[in-house]
């Protein structure tokens, strides 16, 4: 060991002549350039595997965690529909996560064109030497298209293309042609770097069209028996038609105590009609306005499920048939309808009105008023009222014929002609989306009907609309409709004693949450950036595989290390050895030559090299520093060194 670092340090002290002359005989026998397909592997890892890892990433994440929309497991429930549920994905997953992993890809495109570059240096390494030994003169790269060359081989992507397109246009009628390996890495490089902004352009789409929205997925949960449907109590009121005479009977009850006239207890009939019911409610908000169902409260359903119920409904009109009843200001204000059915006289109103009620099981009244038997569907009702009159002096209804001025108020007669339904209604969204009605038999009927004919059930509710809807009309139709409202509420709320709640023939569940809705567009076209950058990758790959063995050594020679060995190494440079490190002296630990740059006696400035032991040449011995420095450049370029 010690002997060779003897024979080294003479070599040195010899010269250089000496020196070369030993490593290219003795020292550096006749050796290949080592690493060619690790190399070519690292760029094939590097160029495509990052990309693949976080493009499966991102679909990973996306297929894993996709909310899928339906429609619902029943048509007839339609909750709000994902129009664009065919253009985009709806992830379960932040907004912000996601477009997280997306940005980490345009962060990595840029990286990527270096390895690119040096997976093509192979291609271009073969070409050069091809049209050297072809001495294809035209196809050989001159000096500046070589330092072009360099810049991309050795990473300086934007600013190579930058002095290339001013070689391109500046140097327009004084250039020489492109050389082929010139061209063929400028395509390379451009390729490369549009892949780069188009892998940025669709990260930067994927961001603004990624959004957090809210996501509804609807499930059925029908046998779980939520209970949003009523039925008649059974066998309370399904035993028989419930008219008096046959509840007396059969000896129960349907919420009347026939014995007393009374509600059997008015406590949940009262909270119905004056809306304050944790249970039921009185609700007209389907599509047909007139028509009153009993419902389930608010408060005693959760607002997430929709479901198809069913209930009894109630549909009252009224018209003021005044004339007909030949009510008029005769004195005692008297009225005789359907030839003495129903007649009578209305009194002054004492306290805002007076009024009298009857039910008729037939329209014309010829039958008398109802009895102990029940009703028919539809049954029918008078009212005789009058009203004390407003103190605006409703001008418009004094004129009206149907509504006469006396005693200080104003009088009318009504029919109310009432149906009850059994009511089919779907709810979605706290909203009637469909609803669906046929008329009762006698058995519904007769629930509200006897209540209403043998109890005084809401009268005070019946008399506050009446003496409301004399206030604020304009005509008689108008007072009949707000009495119409009331009775049918009153008489659906008396009724709710003989209904029980009941399972819905049809209950889902809407499931709200926030999701990523992520376009369809923007992501694949940032996956299609993504796998072209793996395309190309391989591609390159397959190419610089397929080079021969020594494009390994021109590929390293067109890097900055390697052109720097040739031009200060000497014969070292020109060896062969495994390895670009091997073309240093300083590799293997000698002290050799220095590199500096000097003014030179064309004016200019030049790279020196200095052995060591060298003299510093007569010009710099000459002159110190001060002097160099305030030498006039234009003498020296005319006269040569001083």
């Amino acid at each position: 060991m010690d002997e060779s670092k003897g024979n080294k340090t003479r070599m040195y002290q010899n010269g250089r002549t000496q020196r070369y002359s030993v490593l290219s005989s003795a020292a550096m026998p006749f050796t290949q350039m080592s690493g060619r397909k690790l190399d070519i592997a690292l760029g094939c890892f590097y160029v495509t595997f990052p990309m693949l890892i976080l493009t499966s990433i991102l679909l990973g994440l996306i297929y894993r965690h996709q909310v899928a929309y339906s429609e619902g497991p029943f048509p007839n429930l339609p909750v709000a529909s994902v129009d664009d549920a065919g253009s985009a994905y709806y992830v379960d997953l932040s907004s912000t996560f996601v477009v997280f992993i997306a940005s980490w890809m345009s962060s990595l495109a840029p990286i990527l064109i270096g390895f690119v570059v040096a997976l093509a240096a192979y291609r271009v390494g073969q070409q050069i030497l091809q049209v050297t030994r072809q001495a294809q003169r035209e196809d050989m790269l001159t000096p500046y298209q070589l330092s072009l060359m360099l810049r991309f081989v050795n990473g300086a992507t934007w600013s190579g293309l930058w002095f290339w397109i001013l070689y391109i246009l500046g140097w327009r009628h004084q250039r020489q042609p492109q050389a082929k390996p010139l061209k063929y890495i400028v395509v390379v490089v451009a390729f490369t770097t549009l892949l780069g902004l188009a892998v940025f352009g669709a990260d930067t789409w994927l961001h603004i069209a990624t959004k957090t929205v809210n996501f509804v997925n609807v499930s059925d949960i029908t046998n779980q028996g939520h209970a949003f449907s009523l039925s008649l109590l059974s066998p309370n009121c399904t035993a028989t038609n419930n008219s008096v005479v046959a509840v007396a009977a059969e000896g129960t009850n349907c919420g009347l105590d026939v014995s007393s006239g009374l509600l059997v207890d008015a406590t949940e009939p009262i909270r119905t009609l004056n809306n304050i019911s944790n249970s039921i409610m009185v609700q007209s908000n389907g599509p047909d306005m007139d028509l009153h169902f009993l419902g389930i409260s608010a408060s005693a359903r959760d607002s997430s499920y929709d479901f198809r119920a069913s209930t009894y409904g109630m549909r009252t009109n009224c018209k003021a048939i005044t004339q007909e009843c030949d009510l008029g200001n005769n004195g005692n204000m008297t009225y005789n309808c359907g030839n003495g059915s129903f007649k009578g006289a209305v009194r002054a109103p004492l306290a805002g009105s007076s009024f009298q009620l009857a039910q008729f099981a037939n329209e014309d009244l010829s039958n008398g008023a109802v009895n102990g038997y029940g009703v028919r569907n539809p049954y029918y009702t008078t009212l005789a009222a009058i009203v004390e009159s407003p103190a605006n002096q409703q001008v418009a209804l004094s004129t009206d014929s149907d509504i006469v001025a006396a005693n200080g108020g104003l009088a009318f007669v009504l029919l109310c002609t009432t149906t009850t339904y059994d009511v089919q209604y779907d709810l979605v969204e706290d909203r009637i989306v469909g609803l669906t009605s046929v008329p009762s038999n006698l058995t519904v009927a007769n629930v509200w009907a006897s209540i209403m004919a043998q109890t005084l059930f809401g009268i005070s509710n019946m008399d506050t609309a009446v003496t409301a809807g004399v206030q604020f009309s304009q005509t008689s139709q108008q007072v009949a409709d707000a009495f119409a409202t009331a009775l049918s509420k009153v008489s659906l709320s008396a009724g709710v004693q003989g209904v029980v709640r009941t399972a819905a023939s049809q209950v889902q569940k809407r499931n709200s949450i926030l999701v990523a809705r992520i376009p369809l567009g923007p992501l694949f076209a940032l996956v299609a950036a993504n796998l072209s950058f793996v395309v190309l990758g391989v591609v390159l790959t397959i190419m610089a595989w397929t080079t021969p063995h020594e494009a390994r050594e021109a590929q390293t020679r067109l890097s900055i290390a390697g052109l720097v060995a040739n031009c200060f190494e000497g014969t070292r440079a020109r060896a062969g050895v495994p390895s670009l490190e091997n073309m240093f002296d300083e590799y293997e630990g000698a002290d050799g030559v220095r590199v500096g740059i000097e003014r030179t006696v064309q004016g200019g400035y030049a790279f020196k090299s200095f052995e060591k032991g060298t003299n510093i040449s007569e010009p710099y011995r000459l002159h110190s520093q001060n002097q160099w420095d305030s030498i006039n450049l234009d003498n020296e370029r005319r006269d040569g060194w001083v």
